[in-house]
């Protein structure tokens, strides 16, 4: 936030979010490629998918989520979770949203095929035995 206000000329008026996180993204990556530079670790690691702490997912969806490539989840994140149209997280992101329409896609279908893999892995519900009434 302190920069938004110290560039408070270039955030859009019509809707700073995309500006903010386009901000806030590139602030990370430059800290982390800091560490990275700084500890000699020429491999960079995965970065694990945040936890919700707030939030309770279902384990599938949770999992699925975490399955996915930083890059696809990040686009399912900014639009089912920050709430910013396709068009505004290709904004944030630098991006062309027909390129990010492309890539929300198929993150959308990643999710879809996991949740579908672990619903069939799951067991039959068992049908509730009827109570004896006397």
């Amino acid at each position: 936030m302190t920069i938004a206000w110290r560039r408070l000329a270039d955030v859009p008026r019509d809707d700073a979010r995309p500006w903010l996180y386009a901000t806030a993204r590139n602030i990370i990556r430059t800290e982390f490629r800091r560490r990275v530079a700084t500890s000699g670790d020429a491999e960079i690691e995965r970065v694990p998918a945040p936890r919700p702490t707030s939030v309770e997912l279902d384990p599938a969806v949770t999992a699925a989520l975490i399955a996915l490539s930083p890059l696809d989840r990040e686009a399912l994140l900014l639009v089912a979770w920050e709430d910013l149209t396709p068009t505004q997280a290709a904004r944030s992101l630098g991006i062309n949203p027909t390129a990010f329409h492309v890539r929300l896609l198929r993150a959308r279908r990643r999710v879809r095929i996991a949740l579908e893999e672990a619903a069939a892995k799951q067991p039959p519900p068992q049908p509730r035995a009827e109570m004896e009434t006397t």
